[in-house]
């Protein structure tokens, strides 16, 4: 006799097709949280809900009946009575597969938010880098210290580089930013400017701030 079409043993309450019905929902389960579908389904707690009270408990004993008539010729009710047994067992097992899709949903839903920062953060990083790059062009063009003239490396404003970049993201305005980077040449190269310079050397470091804020587009 075909398996599907057996009873269920005395005391095990399921048959293979119960077996069967559980694995078909199980693999179904498994490949709606693969491929992201189960999460767009907002009501598939009410689904599985359903699902386990009421339609699986409703088919499992419907095909239990028809088994036990088919593989029995003489069929009463005490004979049959261990299928309403069937329900809550259905119940619990429609519970722990709730709990189990929470599990790997929340799970699933951690790992793509750490996933998003990830990207987040890298193109953060690359988005640094290229303004860095770009501001380090700025600032060895117009050179306050004359050290790139006089052949030092291209990084050699790298820490004012730094503080400049800080200030454009802070959207700090051009006095601030003035202020700052006078202080900084001050402070990291011991500039003294002398007084017949500070006219020219207030110039060029208005048109270098101007330059700036019309590249990274920082309106005040």
């Amino acid at each position: 006799m075909n398996i599907f079409l057996r009873p269920a043993e005395p005391f095990t309450l399921f048959s293979y097709c119960d077996f069967a019905i559980l694995f078909f929902l199980n693999l179904v389960f498994y490949f709606l949280i693969k491929y992201d579908y189960i999460a767009r389904i907002k009501s598939h707690k009410t689904i599985i809900a359903i699902l386990f009270i009421i339609v699986i408990p409703f088919l499992s004993n419907k095909i239990e009946i028809d088994n036990v008539n088919r593989s029995f010729s003489m069929v009463d009710g005490f004979n049959l009575l261990y299928t309403l047994l069937k329900i809550p067992v259905w119940w619990l097992i429609g519970l722990l597969n709730i709990y189990i899709l929470r599990f790997f949903l929340k799970k699933r839903e951690k790992n793509t938010l750490r996933m998003e920062m990830e990207k987040r953060k890298e193109k953060q990083n690359q988005k640094y880098k290229s303004d860095f790059n770009q501001l380090r062009e700025f600032v060895n063009s117009f050179d306050p210290v004359s050290l790139i003239d006089a052949g030092a490396p291209e990084n050699e404003y790298d820490s004012l580089t730094e503080q400049i970049l800080s200030y454009i993201y802070k959207k700090k305005t051009k006095q601030e930013m003035k202020n700052m980077v006078v202080g900084q040449i001050q402070y990291l190269f011991g500039l003294v400017i002398e007084e017949k310079y500070k006219e020219s050397f207030n110039n060029d470091l208005n048109e270098f701030i101007e330059k700036l804020y019309e590249h990274f587009k920082i309106i005040e």
